[in-house]
């Protein structure tokens, strides 16, 4: 986008409401530093704002739209850990069955199988089911980010500089704003001021697309049948 033709030099100003430069911005060249003098009076303090009029608006101009997809984190309410006994025998027990260890207080004695199954029925203990899962099934995404044509924004801008010459820019004013000082202004200070021509403020694209879809659902289920 481009500032075509460079808009003219602001014809108005106001400092914190009221005239407070020595000079009406309709002065501040381009190409010529000038030195301006802060002098409040009225409503002004020693702080100062600069009320730049709004200009012409610029031409052309496109934006890009992002194509980053964010990585959307995935909590589980509970995480378990399985210890499988190694050498469990039939021992003294029954035909079809082995004789396992008890179980501490703080676990659960339980059978499990890969799916997500029926527990074994009465009368068998192992009657307490639950089911975990070792994946994830993502799907989630967002459509495709577009961007519209630029439109609205304004032209050119007064560089406020430090005291003493054009050289070390502390802010800039955009025409159409209204800009505070960065720090207090003393009453006589005087202001180097420099028309820029070629700033663009508030020229924007207007945003589509997106919308997100899919969903997040546990995959992978074991299932564990355990002793209450």
């Amino acid at each position: 986008m481009s500032c075509d033709p460079a808009p003219a030099k602001p014809v108005a100003h106001k400092v914190c409401g009221d005239n407070c430069l020595s000079n009406p911005l309709d002065q501040v060249a381009a190409t010529t530093c000038n030195a301006y003098t802060f002098s409040p009076s009225g409503p002004c303090t020693s702080t100062g704002a600069l009320d730049v009029p709004k200009t012409t608006a610029p031409v052309g101009g496109t934006c890009a739209p992002s194509t980053q997809t964010p990585t959307l984190p995935v909590e589980w309410a509970e995480e378990v850990r399985a210890c499988s006994a190694a050498g469990v025998a039939q021992g003294k027990c029954t035909t079809g069955q082995v004789c396992a260890w008890s179980a501490e207080a703080s676990h659960k004695l339980c059978v499990w199988q890969k799916g997500d199954t029926t527990c074994p029925a009465s009368p068998s203990v192992y009657a307490e089911k639950h089911v975990y899962y070792g994946g994830i099934d993502d799907t989630r995404t967002c459509s495709a980010c577009a961007c519209g044509a630029a439109a609205a924004g304004s032209c050119g801008a007064v560089g406020v500089y430090a005291p003493g010459a054009c050289t070390s820019l502390v802010i800039e004013a955009p025409s159409g704003t209204c800009t505070a000082f960065p720090a207090a202004v003393p009453t006589g200070t005087e202001i180097p001021l420099l028309w820029l021509p070629d700033r663009v403020t508030g020229r924007a694209c207007a945003a589509s697309g997106g919308a997100p879809s899919g969903s997040a659902a546990p995959a992978d289920p074991t299932t564990f049948c355990c002793i209450p």
